[in-house]
């Protein structure tokens, strides 16, 4: 632990526990500043930002195929904000001029996508997906948690998981 002007920083620590000289469980603790009294630490992802090349007909695919509410178009229709149940996580599409990758290589033949969402019933989201004519790839099964993903009318690669 440090301390300077007032402000308090708790180190990252992790719990690490062995059996028989096996990793069982790997714990971050996160760091936790506190500042004039008052604890300060990131909370939730605010937003992701989608690059799409028409925000029009993108504002209604979205809202269409995945049922996300729309609360605004930025100006010059330039970008348009989404967002996601009560918590209102905020998704907002943003225009370009080309197409602008969102996923990443794993190895020459395997992409992953930079954002996941979840749901609570993976083979009915998929299904659903599937009945709104979106392209989707064969939910998979990665141990702790299944996976699919999807693709919207920019060829953008998103993932939906689901804890087991």
């Amino acid at each position: 632990m440090t301390k300077s002007d007032n402000t308090i920083t708790l180190k990252s620590t992790f719990l690490i526990l062995h059996f028989f000289d096996l990793l069982l469980i790997f714990i971050p603790f996160t760091e936790s500043s506190i500042i004039l009294g008052r604890s300060i630490n990131l909370i939730k992802i605010g937003a992701i930002f989608v690059p799409v090349r028409n925000v029009e007909t993108a504002i209604e695919w979205y809202k269409e195929k995945l049922g996300l509410n729309h609360v605004g178009t930025w100006p010059g229709n330039t970008g348009a904000d989404f967002y996601f149940t009560v918590e209102k996580q905020y998704l907002s599409l943003v225009k370009v001029e080309e197409k602008q990758e969102i996923e990443f290589a794993i190895n020459a033949k395997h992409y992953n996508a930079y954002y996941n969402f979840t749901t609570t019933d993976i083979e009915a989201y998929h299904q659903h997906l599937q009945l709104k004519g979106v392209e989707v790839t064969e939910i998979k099964d990665h141990g702790p948690v299944m996976c699919f993903d999807f693709y919207d009318l920019d060829g953008n690669m998103f993932g939906v998981i689901v804890d087991k």
